[in-house]
């Protein structure tokens, strides 16, 4: 019933943010409002926040963000990050030190305000509803400055690399993987420019929460699809990630089933599921 596979070219889109300069170290810029000690920026949230004028040590608190800051070239700088990305096969493999840098937790388990307060960041790093889970607050009450990044759109994902550039102080760098993703961005549609509707591929997109799980056209997964040249069968999902019955997913008839590096099922699982 389904197509199991990876395609290359999915594969490509996915990794294109990730994959540019990043061996590549900051070099120390200030922009934005200034004083001799601190700065003030603006984060994804519309949130005015003053900030150390140099920033050398940072927490990131879920992989998205962590793997923003590799992009950029600033996981130097990483003295606390997300329980997964300690472990996690891309970060190892550009960063082996990060496996001794300290969990703080990440959003499906909570943060641990103890151990991000114990690693003395500068800077924290946040999604959007952390304000709504006390964390925000929490910390400024322990004066340390928290910014929120909301990567959930193509525009939003440049925006995100262009304030953490910011910063960190790797503008040159946050600009080079801003430029390469548009330029890969244009390649791929102008080599799908030719390929009709009817051709496209269905793709299903198996969630954080297992097989059976998926995302709608608010998730910026939903946007590699379409920008891939696939079609999102489960497009007209709303609110992140959204269980799927299986009935749902036969009557989607997807005819290729991907993986999110989150998914806590296998491949084998997905496998088992067709008769």
């Amino acid at each position: 019933m389904f197509k199991l596979k990876w395609q290359r070219w999915l594969l490509l889109l996915l990794c294109v943010l990730f994959i540019f300069c990043l061996f590549t170290g900051c070099a120390q810029t200030q922009t934005g409002e200034t004083s001799a000690d601190t700065r003030t920026v603006t984060d994804q949230a519309g949130r005015k926040v003053e900030i150390p004028a140099e920033v050398n040590r940072i927490v990131t608190t879920w992989r998205p963000c962590t793997f923003l800051v590799f992009a950029v070239g600033g996981q130097e700088k990483l003295v606390g990050v997300d329980n997964g990305s300690t472990a996690a096969p891309f970060t190892v493999g550009v960063y082996p030190e990060i496996k001794n840098v300290a969990k703080v937790g990440d959003k499906k388990s909570g943060i641990n305000i103890e151990e991000v307060v114990a690693a003395k960041p500068d800077v924290v790093f946040v999604w959007a509803e952390a304000s709504n889970d006390g964390i925000i607050e929490q910390l400024e009450t322990q004066g340390i400055p928290t910014l929120v990044i909301i990567p959930e759109s193509a525009e939003e994902m440049k925006e995100a690399a262009a304030l953490l550039g910011e910063v960190l102080g790797c503008t040159e760098q946050a600009d080079k993987v801003i430029g390469y993703y548009d330029d890969t961005i244009a390649m791929i549609k102008d080599r799908l420019k030719d390929v009709p509707e009817s051709e496209r591929k269905r793709v299903y997109l198996a969630g954080a929460h297992g097989i059976l799980s998926s995302c709608g056209s608010d998730f910026y997964q939903h946007y590699l699809i379409e920008q891939a040249g696939g079609v999102n069968v489960a497009a007209e999902l709303k609110g992140g990630w959204q269980n799927v019955s299986p009935e749902q997913l036969v009557a989607w008839d997807p005819d290729v089933i991907i993986a999110d590096p989150y998914c806590k099922e296998s491949m084998d699982d997905a496998l088992k599921m067709d008769p």
